[in-house]
């Protein structure tokens, strides 16, 4: 799932991973646990060494979103609440059975600040990468989304299901299910 975080490709993630090992504590999460919630200021983020965890949030009429994933080898948490000590926009909620070595939410603010260098680089990167998703929701159709990531994360539909995919495409599920159909046709 490398190229599913892209702005993780520009850091260091031996050195979080490091940093975690050092001044965490590996902690498990069952299926449906949640990592954050939303409203709450996180208190913790973490690198996770088995599982992925999904970005969710609640639309208007009380349905489910999912907004992002986190993987297997990859950093996870809601970086803006952590930063800003604000509440957080979402739930990360456990997808699989998932183990993480989490951090106190004040040694990750520690740790930016500690390097100039490490605090512009995540942040650039993370500011490209969420760039880059918005401008794709807004010029890229579902189904050219939708190969985009099977092309980037050939490997994604092993971790995730076809709904929790659709719904971060921001489509139904029957409609990346049309989708897919065509595309086998297509073949």
């Amino acid at each position: 799932m490398d190229k599913f975080n892209v702005y993780q490709e520009g850091i260091n993630l031996d050195m979080f991973r490091a940093f975690c090992e050092e001044h965490g504590r590996a902690i498990s999460f069952s299926k449906g646990e949640y990592f954050t919630r939303q409203g709450k200021v996180s208190r913790h983020w973490g690198f996770i060494t088995k599982g992925h965890f999904a970005y969710t949030v609640i639309d208007s009429s009380g349905n489910e979103k999912i907004v992002g994933f986190a993987f297997q080898d990859t950093l996870v948490g809601d970086s803006f609440s952590i930063i800003k000590k604000a509440t957080s926009l979402t739930d990360i909620v456990a997808i699989s059975d998932t183990e993480v070595i989490t951090c106190d939410a004040t040694d990750f603010r520690l740790l930016l600040n500690s390097d100039l260098n490490i605090r512009v680089g995540f942040a650039e990167n993370l500011f490209e990468d969420i760039y880059t998703r918005y401008l794709h929701l807004h010029s890229l159709s579902p189904k050219e989304r939708y190969l985009q990531i099977i092309k980037d994360c050939p490997e994604i539909l092993q971790s995730i299901s076809l709904k929790q995919l659709a719904s971060y495409l921001m489509i139904t599920p029957t409609y990346l299910s049309l989708i897919r159909k065509q595309l086998s046709i297509e073949k």
